[in-house]
């Protein structure tokens, strides 16, 4: 939009606001006015009708009292000559102008009714409590319902000298009523009489109240107001006055009605209301000559600014035009030049922040990405990786900024490894806080391991910087292209898994391979497909016999999981049980293990089988507070004795939340479960712990049993651990047992068990049964157990 056109925009809605305000500020003064005046009219003409209704009582009484003076009346009544009363009663009825007149006995039964319901006995009268007030008053006059009408309701004893009966005068309260008060009282056209239903609403029974307005009336029993309100309606305002009437005991509440619209009441303002847009009319025209007089004065530089500052929008950084003076206008085109030369410097220093590393000046990952993404892989390419593994700890000891100086200088060593050994094809880049990484277009798995041991051999080097010498124990990951994927987030990604892979080997370089990416899609799938196979019975327990080595029989067994894949085949429990602890998917199969095992253990010891079986708990189990009624809950429903189980719990677990762990493991103890340590000797050191542990028995991890019988070494540390587990009470177990002369030199070294493929392979329950009985079966025969694999 032109600058002529905001100013005259602007000067035109500057006058329609002053306008506009100036019509609202006198509309709420008139509105204000009309509804005070408006209220106060409703709150008069509600005390009027008041007023109206009590002389129009005032003077029903004192006619009805003329009537209960009538000696003939008062003989017909006495003589019970009904005929004659209710002539009586009609007569007077009409020179007072009731609607209906009633002759009620002293006990509230109706004798007399002019108009008496058709249809109906005469009854009861419905408000005997007027009754008792018109005997001790003389009279009372009220509005009450009768027969679903509003009616004004006076009610006057006959005495003889005492009340024999009592007359009563209904007067309705409809149209031709309230017409003659509004004459009488002045009220408003919209008033009206409203009778509460048995259904909670109101129903207009008289007047010209508009239904829009009658639904608006307050709910019957609910919170009243005397004052006037303002509603709204589809005809506009209208000031509302509700009002109850006193309606006798056992009355359904009648309430008075008044309105008075505001749109009727601004009818005679509408002049000037045309006045105000007249004069708001005739000062826009003004306003739209005088912008465009002003236009033609000051518009037109500013618009050859104007179209300047597109250009340079555009990216157009020449000088603007010259100034046609030194007036403001001038001023301004000299401050867009130099303006302009500012934003051409910081957008160039933007530029290169956004794509470059503030450290290091090499592409940052944003930047690398896309120039992988954009570089065309003709044949092979790699992705490799290069991260400086101890730069965190440099920085947590000397400082951040003398490990950006490290940076900074494996930056430029990276730059001269890998110039030389690709000629200049390699693009390099900064990936993260401590690792950088390269594009090698045409390499293969060899070559861009080769150049990695160049890059490793450049970074070996240490950093000295004063008396200061630090290394960076660099490891590298490497990612090809197409093979490993052809985005650059995937081949990033995966490079950096190889990295993380090369940490652990000789060469400190690694190709990657999805066989260890610990974050393969399937292995987050095979999760999903775990909680499935519990239900659909695809895991299965199998049990590994254990052998006391001093009598040679079977007294135990360890239960381990196998699982049916009904698609991949038998799974490995390293393949799941791992990755099921880091998505906490091990309670659901701690509790399977736990069930399908203890009924196992309690249906051998059923049969006369008197083993114990070993279960094995997670880190996570041990951080679960419920685990030990779980387990007491399955000791009673299986009727399993708490000798015949033992749980094994690995020295990692313990150590992970130590105090933690001990709380669990007392209150298992506790219930006279046995614990043993799993894996003993190759976990974190955990002697620390080992005497406030309520364990009864220690497991020799297989990495110092399997080569027993070749190892002098390994046979020290096993010889070493028994002897320390006896001193302390423990039992002591050997896994990973796999030839006869291991089990002979155990039983030398006084080892308490045994197991491991020397004696059997973990084996179905149907099959152990068929072990253990073939086992004992041999050992009976011959008078000693075989020393070999039985299955």
């Amino acid at each position: 939009m032109k600058f002529s056109t905001r100013l005259a925009l602007f000067l035109i809605a500057l006058l329609v606001a002053v306008q506009a305000a100036t019509g609202v500020a006198t509309y709420a003064v008139i509105r204000g006015t009309l509804i005070g005046q408006g209220a106060a009219q409703l709150t008069s003409g509600a005390t009027q009708f008041t007023r109206q209704l009590d002389e129009i009582a005032r003077q029903m009484a004192a006619g009805v009292k003329i009537l209960t003076l009538d000696y003939a009346l008062r003989r017909a009544v006495a003589e019970h000559d009904h005929n004659t009363v209710v002539s009586a009663l009609r007569n007077h009825g009409r020179r007072v102008g009731a609607s209906r007149m009633l002759l009620v006995d002293t006990d509230g039964t109706i004798g007399a009714d002019t108009h008496p319901p058709a249809g109906a006995d005469r009854g009861l009268f419905a408000y005997p409590a007027l009754l008792e007030q018109a005997a001790e008053n003389q009279r009372v006059a009220t509005v009450a319902v009768l027969n679903g009408e509003a009616v004004w309701l006076v009610v006057v004893p006959v005495l003889a000298p005492d009340a024999i009966a009592f007359v009563a005068a209904a007067l309705p309260l409809d149209d031709e009523m309230l017409a003659r008060l509004r004459v009488l009282a002045g009220l408003p056209a919209a008033t009206g009489l409203a009778i509460a239903a048995p259904d909670g609403d109101w129903h207009m029974t008289a007047g010209p109240i508009d239904t829009a307005l009658a639904v608006q009336l307050p709910a019957v029993g609910g919170r009243q107001t005397a004052e006037p309100s303002i509603i709204t309606t589809k005809t506009g305002e209208t000031i509302f006055l509700f009002r109850l009437l006193e309606t006798p005991p056992g009355s359904p509440s009648v309430a008075a009605v008044m309105a008075y619209p505001l749109s009727d009441a601004l009818r005679p303002f509408r002049r000037i209301i045309a006045v105000v847009l007249g004069a708001l009319g005739f000062g826009l025209i003004a306003a739209m000559v005088g912008a465009w007089l002003v236009a033609r004065g000051v518009v037109r530089p500013l618009e050859a600014l104007a179209r300047y500052a597109g250009r340079v929008g555009a990216g157009d950084y020449t000088s603007p035009p010259e100034p046609g003076g030194r007036d403001e206008i001038g001023q301004l085109s000299a401050a867009l030049g130099g303006m302009t030369r500012a934003i051409a410097e910081r957008e160039d220093h933007v530029r290169h922040q956004a794509s470059h590393d503030p450290v290091t000046g090499l592409l940052n990952r944003q930047t690398l990405a896309a120039t992988i993404d954009a570089t065309p892989m003709r044949g092979s390419a790699a992705v490799v990786v290069i991260g400086l593994m101890r730069l965190q700890e440099i920085a947590n000891t000397v400082g951040r900024e003398l490990a950006e100086r490290v940076m900074r200088d494996a930056a430029t060593r990276l730059a001269a490894a890998l110039g030389n050994a690709t000629l200049g094809s390699a693009t390099l880049g900064c990936v993260g806080e401590r690792s950088f990484a390269a594009l090698l277009p045409g390499c293969d798995a060899d070559a861009a391991l080769a150049i990695g041991a160049r890059v490793i051999a450049a970074l070996d080097h240490p950093y000295r910087e004063g008396d200061l010498t630090t290394d960076t124990a660099v490891a590298i990951g490497v990612a090809l292209a197409p093979e490993h994927g052809t985005t650059a987030a995937l081949l990033l990604r995966r490079a950096e898994v190889a990295q993380q892979s090369a940490l652990h080997t000789k060469d400190r370089a690694a190709v990657y391979r999805a066989d260890a990416d610990p974050h393969r899609p399937e292995l987050l799938s095979l999760m999903g497909e775990l909680r499935r196979g519990l239900q659909r019975g695809e895991l299965q327990l199998y049990y590994q016999p254990k052998l006391d080595l001093d009598s040679r029989r079977i007294t135990g067994a360890e239960a381990v999981v196998r699982w049916q894949h009904p698609t991949r085949g038998m799974i490995s429990p390293d393949s799941f049980i791992g990755l099921a602890e880091e998505t906490g998917n091990i309670g659901d199969l701690t509790r399977w293990a736990l069930q399908s095992g203890m009924t196992q253990a309690a249906l051998w010891h059923s049969q006369g089988l008197e083993l114990r079986l070993a279960l094995n708990l997670s880190v996570r189990d041990l951080g679960d507070d419920e685990l030990p009624q779980r387990i007491a809950a399955l000791l009673r429903d299986t009727a399993l004795p708490t000798a015949a189980l033992v749980l094994e719990i690995t020295e990692s677990a313990i150590m992970g939340r130590p105090d933690a762990a001990i709380a669990v493991l007392r209150r298992l103890a506790d219930l006279g479960i046995a614990l043993a340590i799993d894996d003993f000797g190759v976990g974190q050191s955990s002697l620390a712990y080992l005497r406030r542990l309520p364990v009864s028995e220690l497991k020799i991890d297989k990495a110092f049993v399997q080569r027993l019988a070749q190892s002098p070494d390994d046979q020290t540390i096993v010889r070493s651990v028994i002897e320390l587990g006896h001193s302390l009470g423990y039992r002591v177990t050997a896994e990973g047992v796999e030839d006869a002369v291991s089990l002979d030199v155990l039983a030398g070294f006084g080892c308490d068990e045994a197991q491991g493929y020397a004696i059997a392979r973990p084996l179905p329950a149907e099959s152990f049964d068929r072990f253990v009985a073939a086992w004992h079966a041999t050992r009976v025969l011959a008078g000693t157990a075989p020393a070999g694999p039985a299955a």
